[in-house]
């Protein structure tokens, strides 16, 4: 039974899953929309939860007063109605931790997947030309573009001028293109935006691709990492739990530091100064002291 979107829709859906379970009460029942039923089935039950924002309330995410009135019902939803399912399962370890300090009764499944191989050897580049990072998202604010963008104008000032690739979509308002002109004009930086393409189809831009970046300082699971791993594709992203979850990166940063993130990429590309030396007390006294120095 195919039923449009909405909460009246939602409804008659549960209605009608009643009616398909007094006749088939064996029939296994998987909510795949993050939410749990709001009646209790006889059949076994499993909700799969692939977004944090239903059970994690204290993040400021920015999102629009609509979004954040649906997320703030959604956790009230789930709150009430979890216990109707016989299991919970999620993509992560850190998930799974958060969701078990949330609600402790529940029955708790880690479960990762991905809609297609998860083992693809990285493809000869094609035609389309190459780029030395590359990030694959949305353009939500806790994605964390604007720092990235802006560690991209901290490289160019130092003289280093990778190129980096964005593919992202719900930019509203084209304030994130913009952005990427203006950086581009102003710093001479080499930022494109490349068009999105379907899941299936990104393994031929991780082809393309020196490395993936993705600067993201919120997730429940991260896609674009599993992926880029599967393609053998180094990466760069936050030390944080999410990304130890599902993969090894090559380099990692503080996703709130511009500078971390400039420092990963210029560590990665083997450029830049290595930290200075301190001096010793000595040698503090004497630069201090030095008549000759420029003042």
């Amino acid at each position: 039974v195919r039923l449009r979107p909405g909460l009246g829709s939602y409804f008659f859906g549960e209605r009608e899953l009643q009616r398909i379970v007094r006749t088939y009460p064996q029939i296994p029942i998987l909510c795949f929309s993050n939410l749990p039923p709001c009646r209790r089935f006889a059949a076994r039950t499993t909700i799969f939860l692939q977004n944090r924002y239903v059970v994690e309330s204290g993040i400021n995410l920015l999102f629009s007063p609509r979004v954040r009135l649906r997320l703030w019902f959604e956790r009230k939803w789930f709150k009430m109605f979890c216990r109707h399912a016989d299991r919970i399962v999620v993509q992560s370890s850190s998930m799974a931790t958060l969701l078990k300090e949330k609600f402790p009764e529940s029955n708790v499944e880690i479960a990762p997947f991905v809609d297609h191989p998860p083992h693809v050897p990285k493809v000869a580049v094609g035609n389309g030309g190459t780029f030395d990072f590359l990030f694959v998202s949305a353009a939500y604010p806790h994605k964390n573009h604007a720092r990235l963008l802006e560690a991209w104008r901290l490289l160019a000032r130092d003289g280093h001028f990778p190129s980096l690739a964005l593919v992202f979509s719900e930019d509203r308002g084209g304030t994130l293109e913009a952005t990427i002109q203006q950086t581009n004009a102003l710093e001479r930086t080499k930022i494109v935006r490349l068009p999105e393409v379907a899941p299936a189809e990104r393994f031929s831009l991780y082809a393309r691709a020196g490395a993936l970046i993705f600067p993201s300082d919120f997730e429940t699971y991260g896609l674009p990492l599993v992926e880029a791993a599967a393609a053998g594709l180094p990466i760069l992203a936050p030390e944080l739990d999410y990304v130890r979850d599902s993969v090894a990166p090559s380099e990692t940063f503080d996703p709130s530091s511009a500078v971390s993130i400039a420092r990963a990429v210029q560590r990665f590309l083997k450029l830049g100064e290595p930290p200075k030396r301190p001096l010793s007390t000595e040698e503090f006294i004497a630069r201090v002291t030095d008549t000759d120095a420029p003042s």
